[in-house]
């Protein structure tokens, strides 16, 4: 039985634990970190899912077309 629980739901962490330190410290410092550097390098507006011009350009090497990053 490598799974004992069917979600992690049912998961509790003890205050003071190892990893109940580690998750706060992740949710303080490493999520608010990676959600700034997303916004300065314009990554997080490819979240909004617009279409952009440019997409519409044929592949400079065909038939691979433009990388959509989203």
């Amino acid at each position: 039985m490598a799974y004992p629980q069917e979600t992690f739901v049912q998961t509790k962490l003890t205050p003071g634990s190892l990893i109940y330190r580690r998750r706060e410290a992740v949710a303080a410092k490493t999520l608010p970190y990676q959600l700034k550097v997303l916004k300065k390098t314009g990554r997080y507006d490819a979240f909004k899912l617009k279409w952009l011009p440019q997409y519409d350009e044929p592949p400079i090497v065909w038939p691979i077309p433009k990388h959509l990053f989203w």
